[in-house]
Formats: C-alpha cells, structure tokens, sequence
C-alpha cells in the first residue's frame, strides 16, 4: 500500500524515516506500529519527552511502499545503497516536492536511508544531533538522528 505524508500542512517540523513497515503497509500512514516495540511507539515517546506533538509534525518516509521483506536494498540498484532505482527516484522527488511546498523549518532524518535521501550523508552516527543543510531542497536544515526502530 502507498503510504502517504500525514501531518499539519503548516507544520514547523517535518520527521522523514526509511520505508512502511508492515503496519503501515496495512493503514497507509508512516510510523502506524504503536505496539510495545513498535517504531511508532518508540516515536511518540521520544517526541513527547522532547515536548512535541505528533500532531504538530508533518510525517513522511523517503519510500512509499514496503519493500520485500522489509529490505530498503530492493529498492536500491546497488549493494551501497547510493543508487536509487526508478521508483525510489520518484519518490524522493514527491519528498522534495512535499517539503518546498509545505516549507517546515527543520526536517528531522529518521535513520540513514532518510539522511542519505536529504544529505547525501550516510554516518548517522556521526552527524547525530546536528543541523545540516539539505541538499535535497537547499536552504532548508535537516536534523539527523537514528530510526526509532
């Protein structure tokens, strides 16, 4: 199933992960799993512990289906992960459209595929906690942080 961007159109902060897993492949909307371990839930508590609404943030993922066998390699042409297949090129470019129209301040990279799609950075590790320019959409600053996953 297609997952959609979900969130206020006005939204101040956009939150940008890999791909829908399997419960978001069941209700179309990104970050869905709210079970015990589930990325949604681990989501909704570091948010509300940072003082933030889920309802205040635009949420996306940089692919739109769930790839096979939860793999984000599928959709990618090579064992690096740096060159996307057609699909995933549109999709980056609908992410590219989403955030030049709806202009959020800071964009939150949610793992390295997101921080790949945005930066074209891959350590997360390393970049973790600081403010670097999109290249996506330049002029726009991303945040990068790990998946809650």
């Amino acid at each position: 199933m297609f997952v959609n961007t979900v969130g206020p159109l006005d939204a101040k902060i956009m939150l940008v992960g890999e791909a829908p897993g399997v419960e978001e492949d069941k209700t179309g909307e990104p970050f869905a799993n709210i079970r015990e371990f589930g990325a949604g839930r681990t989501l909704n508590q570091v948010l509300s512990q940072a003082g933030i609404s889920r309802a205040e943030c635009l949420i996306a993922n940089v692919a739109r289906e769930r790839p096979p066998g939860n793999k984000i390699s599928f959709y990618f042409e090579d064992k690096g992960c740096t060159v996307p297949k057609p699909k995933l090129k549109e999709w980056i470019d609908l992410l590219k459209r989403e955030i030049t129209l709806y202009n959020p301040n800071v964009i939150v990279a949610l793992g390295t595929t997101a921080l790949w799609a945005l930066t074209g950075e891959k350590k997360v590790g390393e970049l973790r906690g600081y403010v670097i320019p999109c290249t996506l959409v330049p002029g726009k600053k991303v945040l990068a942080t790990y998946h809650p996953q």
